[in-house]
């Protein structure tokens, strides 16, 4: 798990665990799952696949989304406004 002020933590739990215990997280793949406020932005890549952009602080980071969240992801962020 990686926190906002960029620390970290590895856990013996499974992540679709953590996401029941924290049910605002938003899971973007099978290995990410992310707190909404961070999602910035989104685009397409050069092939095609949704790219969302997340910022912790002063960085950014982009994500791929899998083509099987693709239809989820944008509902969310629609529902956020980004």
């Amino acid at each position: 798990m990686y926190f906002h002020n960029g620390g970290y933590y590895l856990s013996a739990i499974t992540l679709g665990t953590i996401c029941q215990r924290f049910p605002y997280l938003f899971r973007l793949s099978k290995h990410l799952a992310v707190d909404p406020a961070l999602i910035v932005g989104l685009h397409r890549n050069q092939a095609s696949q949704l790219v969302v952009v997340l910022e912790v602080g002063d960085r950014r980071q982009e994500v791929d989304i899998p083509r099987r969240r693709v239809r989820e992801v944008k509902q969310l962020l629609r529902g956020l406004g980004v």
